[in-house]
């Protein structure tokens, strides 16, 4: 089947010092923005692109600013170009891929109409049309709250994405949006699947049950939402006749059911970016050296408990948030205790100190000069090739 690919753009762009290039060839690792090339003598960075529309989950137009430094030129030269690019999203890896995509209003304002052109041409040939290209889900998330709101005045939302907490077996099934089904062959609408899922979902209209694609175990409710999922004992016939192509190769590898031992995960449904707190068995505390701080060793989150507040501490997206219990509810912690600032630079959790709130405020405040300026470019002339 195909999973749904969430079609995203791109997300807030930092404004940074400029210090210099250095060649990048792995553009895949979506942590990594900017991206800088080297050419010949030229020098080109890339920052990360600016959502401007999002249709349809399908389809991104987005602002990326630009940094050239032209071969025998001394000053660097800011500009802005145009994406336009289907998107596919991975939510186990978190991030967004651009598709194919088309380049265009190129401009550099700062350059001359020869240099501009050098300056376009240089851009093009690092960023073609099929170079793979990815950015944080998060980011993305971000990108499309913030594209939302008023434009008069920027409003800081601090709230938290819904976090989820199982000791048990479990997995979070995300749309975007409410939940919305298509028929699987138009001529049979009995049998319908998730399109803005990634996730194998379906639903039997003849016994009006959703079906959910587990690993190797199929799983069924009533109630897409809220309901229990148990394991499924038979499939609709009409999966029998799912379309023979690439896009239900995995479905279809699965469509036999047999007698299994393994434990029917809780199913976490959720209509927006959310995250989920696993635990293998009841919570196991280890606790850091020098602080009065403990952090939960059977889980694969950053997840801490200060043994004088009382309180829980989980990092997610590059944000913190606190709560009195695993459960929640949860909030934004907009600053740590100071035993954080302790941890020991052995310790496993000692890169976590990279991202204390201070740190993320500065980025945030370094995101709005930048806007700024970029709206300031985009008002340029466009550059045409």
């Amino acid at each position: 089947m195909k999973k749904f690919k969430v079609r995203l753009a791109a997300a807030s762009v930092v404004l940074i010092p400029f210090l210099g290039f250095a060649a990048e060839s792995n553009v895949l690792n979506p942590d990594q923005w900017p991206q800088n090339y080297k050419v010949g003598d030229s020098e080109i960075t890339i920052y990360q692109p600016q959502i401007t529309e999002w249709t349809e989950y399908r389809h991104i137009k987005a602002n990326a600013a630009i940094a050239v430094k032209l071969a025998g030129r001394e000053r660097v030269a800011f500009g802005a170009a145009t994406i336009d690019a289907d998107t596919a999203t991975d939510f186990d890896e978190r991030s967004v891929r651009l598709g194919t995509r088309t380049i265009s209003e190129i401009r550099f304002p700062e350059l001359a109409m020869a240099e501009a052109k050098k300056a376009t041409n240089l851009l093009r040939s690092v960023i073609t049309p099929e170079k793979p290209m990815e950015i944080p889900l998060d980011s993305v998330v971000s990108a499309i709250n913030r594209a939302d709101a008023a434009t008069d005045e920027t409003e800081v939302n601090l709230a938290p994405p819904p976090i989820f907490y199982s000791d048990a077996p479990a997995i979070l099934v995300v749309f975007l949006g409410e939940p919305k089904l298509e028929a699987v062959n138009a001529a049979d609408p009995s049998l319908m699947f998730a399109v803005n899922t990634n996730w194998d979902v379906l639903f039997d209209s003849a016994s009006s049950s959703y079906f959910l694609l587990s690993g190797n175990q199929w799983l069924t409710t009533k109630d897409l939402t809220a309901g229990k999922w148990t394991a499924a004992e038979k499939l609709p016939e009409a999966t029998q006749k799912l379309p023979d192509d690439a896009n239900w190769a995995d479905v279809k590898a699965h469509l036999t059911i047999t007698s299994s031992k393994l434990a029917t995960p809780k199913v976490f449904v959720s209509n927006q970016p959310s995250e989920l707190i696993l635990l293998d068995g009841e919570p196991q505390f280890s606790p850091v050296s020098g602080t009065r701080l403990m952090y939960l060793a059977n889980t694969e989150c950053d997840v801490f408990f200060h043994t004088t507040e009382k309180m829980y501490y989980f990092l997610t997206a590059g944000r913190w948030f606190s709560a009195s219990s695993l459960q929640g509810s949860w909030a934004a912690a907009d600053k740590l205790p100071e035993d954080f600032q302790y941890i020991p630079e052995n310790h496993p959790k000692a890169a976590l100190n990279n991202k204390l709130p201070n740190f993320l405020d500065k980025l945030n405040s370094l995101s709005m000069v930048w806007s700024c300026l970029f709206n300031k470019w985009c008002r340029g002339s466009m550059i045409s090739i």
